[in-house]
């Protein structure tokens, strides 16, 4: 008897131990899942499954209560490889288990999921649908794996507590973090060859960024109104989109080595005290410095064939310019109160209407032979200039060029009589002109 009691309270020990670790195994399980993806929790009941082409199925929250959700690897034993698109948006879900079966999260699949702080994207995964997890405010940290192709727009915007992002080496084109603003810094892997529009805009905290020679392209608005302090842009960079780095306020200097730069690219960088444009650049878009106004001086290259309208418009601390080949666009230079100097190069055609208009304390300004064209009032209201020659090359100059010059100031043409001028340039380049107009012989023909 003695015997038989003791043997069973040997089993019961054993089968408490076994509960034990059966038990400790389901926390590892848990624990597991939570970090890597594996499914050895039970799934979530209550889970909605869709049909679909492979045969294969899809997965949404259906009728699931759960705030922690499980998603089996198969559903009626097929695969279960899409979440679908607004599959789990807006639910007060707190964590997802994502199977290895996923190959596909689909648009906006978790948007507004604001519970989840963590996430794990398997190896399995291809692609991010646009918005998928947009407005996880919780989420503090993310892995995309090698496997994941493709990041829609706006993939993780408004991700307000993202600190930090790791990007695989399978994505060739990157994007879709915008508004993120606990993002500090980001490393852009060297097989992203672009960086798509609004990539990272309105990323506040983001200081700093390397874009590697991979990269071609910089979409509009990419990194618009972010910390960004330094930027270095790789040299194989043949597009900078439009308002890319618009009101980057703490930006300081910029270099610049190769294509165009967009329209208002750099506006509003209110910090940005010098920049350098490399040989190989060959247009400056629309507004693209526009209200730069702490930038003191700039050298265009001879291969920059255009410098669009506004595109240095009131960058008020800019000292002096030289300009070497193109066309100087309407206002480019408008109301640079204190440029006192302008050298443009033999290779420039054409300056452009109000190019300097309102350049107040402009005292020295150099054309030289090989321009043919001064637009309407393109030195209006400079009233600083002590004289100008307008070189011979010159067929056109426009009306009002000289407004409000006056008699204190001199403008030497290269014709004998005024009357030549006049017939060759047009009747009213001196409209509202009060300056002395010396002829090629140095004689005054007016007034």
């Amino acid at each position: 008897m003695r015997n038989l009691t003791k043997f069973v309270g040997i089993i019961a020990i054993i089968t408490i131990i076994s509960l034990f670790m059966a038990a400790c195994d389901e926390t590892d399980d848990v624990n597991n899942s939570s970090n890597n993806g594996s499914t050895h929790q039970p799934p979530t009941s209550g889970l909605s499954f869709t049909l679909i082409d492979g045969p294969a199925y899809s997965v949404s929250i259906g009728e699931a209560t759960a705030v922690h959700i499980v998603i089996p690897a198969k559903h009626n034993d097929l695969p279960v490889t899409i979440i679908k698109n607004n599959g789990f948006k807006d639910s007060s879900i707190l964590s997802v288990s994502i199977p290895n079966s996923i190959t596909t999260i689909g648009s906006s699949a978790f948007s507004g999921c604001k519970g989840i702080t963590k996430l794990t994207i398997p190896n399995s995964v291809t692609s991010i649908g646009v918005g998928a997890f947009s407005g996880c405010t919780g989420l503090t940290s993310v892995t995309i794996p090698n496997s994941v192709t493709s990041i829609g727009n706006s993939a993780f915007s408004g991700c307000t507590s993202l600190t930090s992002i790791t990007i695989g080496s399978g994505v060739t084109s990157i994007g879709g973090f915008s508004g993120c603003t606990s993002l500090t810094s980001i490393t852009i892997p060297n097989n992203v060859t672009s960086i798509d529009s609004s990539a990272f805009s309105g990323c506040s905290g983001l200081t700093s960024v390397t874009i590697p020679n991979s990269v071609t392209s910089i979409g509009s608005s990419a990194f618009s109104r972010t910390g960004l302090t330094n930027i270095t842009i790789g040299n194989n960079v043949r597009t900078i989109g439009e308002s890319a780095f618009s009101y980057c306020t703490r930006l300081t200097s910029i270099t610049i080595e190769n294509g165009s730069i967009g329209n208002s690219a750099f506006s509003g960088c209110t910090s940005l005290t010098s920049i350098t444009i490399g040989n190989n650049v060959w247009t400056i878009g629309e507004s693209a410095f526009s209200n730069c106004t702490r930038l003191t001086s700039v050298t265009i290259p001879d291969f920059v064939f255009s410098i669009g309208n506004s595109a240095f418009y009131r960058c008020s601390g800019l000292t002096n310019v030289t300009i070497g080949s193109g066309i100087i666009g309407e206002s480019a230079f408008e109301d640079c109160e204190i440029m006192t100097s302008v050298i443009i190069r033999n290779s420039v055609r054409t300056i452009g209407k109000s190019a300097f208009s309102g350049c107040t304390s402009l005292t020295n300004v150099t054309i030289e032979n090989g321009v043919t064209s001064i637009r309407d009032s393109a030195f209006q209201n400079c009233i600083s200039i002590t004289s100008i020659t307008i070189p011979n090359s010159i067929t056109f100059v426009g009306g009002a060029v000289f407004w409000l010059w006056t008699s204190s100031q001199i403008i030497y043409i290269p014709y004998l009589t005024l009357e030549q001028a006049d017939t060759n340039w047009s009747n009213y380049w001196r409209t509202y002109c009060s300056a002395k107009i010396m002829n090629s012989e140095g004689e005054q023909v007016w007034p």
